[in-house]
């Protein structure tokens, strides 16, 4: 919404779609349909369903989707997947989240890397999520009251999608869905310490997501399997 009108304007933290399409290309460069697995009673889901069509049609890539509208369906969901897709990816759904590990298992047995848009659904096994560093959504919104504050009308300020700012991956995850991801997925530290933050070496990953226009800066990096939280600075 370029100009809401009114008194209104304001700052949306919903899933950066572009964003996650943009980073399974980046991991996987010979992607070509991404398997939507949700739960398709879940509006939410639903609702992300059309914008990841949206989204991957400007990409060059085509969705398929497998629902499972409980717990116990979700595993046969993800295996209805395996041969339709290269990768799956999961939305921020109860229904799915809550039996993550069946989708894993599928995604392991027949080496279909899977990603998730929940940051914390990575160490249970996917391979990669980018989220949401909520102290940095604030400061977006900040921008956007120092604006009204020096006088700009709400209702002309662009509402926008918060961009996601912290990337988590997995490289165990990876290596068991048989993805042998570039070495530009996981930046190598320039130098490392116990007790402060390490400074990544500028990484073609996120080069490449800049040109694409998908996201600005990556400010925090973290391995999964290390449980360390790298910060770019």
């Amino acid at each position: 919404m370029d100009k809401p009108g009114g008194n209104v304007t304001g700052l949306s933290d919903m899933s950066p779609v572009a964003e996650h399409i943009a980073l399974i290309k980046e991991i996987l460069p010979d992607v070509k349909t991404i398997g939507y697995l949700y739960n398709s009673g879940e509006a939410n889901s639903v609702s992300l369903l059309a914008v990841l069509k949206a989204e991957a049609e400007k990409a060059g890539l085509k969705v398929v989707e497998s629902a499972a509208t409980k717990s116990a369906e979700v595993q046969g969901a993800a295996r209805a997947l395996v041969g339709r897709a290269d990768a799956i990816y999961i939305p921020t759904d109860n229904t799915i989240i809550s039996a993550l590990e069946g989708a894993v298992a599928v995604a392991e047995e027949s080496k279909l890397p899977l990603f998730t848009a929940d940051t914390d659904s990575v160490s249970r096994g996917s391979i990669a999520a980018l989220g949401f560093n909520y102290y940095d959504v604030g400061k977006q919104t900040g921008d956007i009251v120092v604006r009204v504050l020096k006088g700009e009308n709400p209702g002309d300020i662009a509402v926008k999608t918060a961009a996601g700012s912290d990337l988590v991956v997995n490289k165990a995850a990876a290596e068991k869905m048989g993805s042998r991801c570039r070495r530009a997925c996981f930046p190598a530290p320039t130098r490392s310490s116990n007790s402060r933050p390490v400074r990544l070496a500028t990484s073609s990953y996120s080069a490449a997501l800049v040109c694409t226009g998908a996201v600005v800066c990556i400010n925090r990096l973290r391995f999964a399997t290390g449980g360390t939280d790298i910060k770019r600075g």
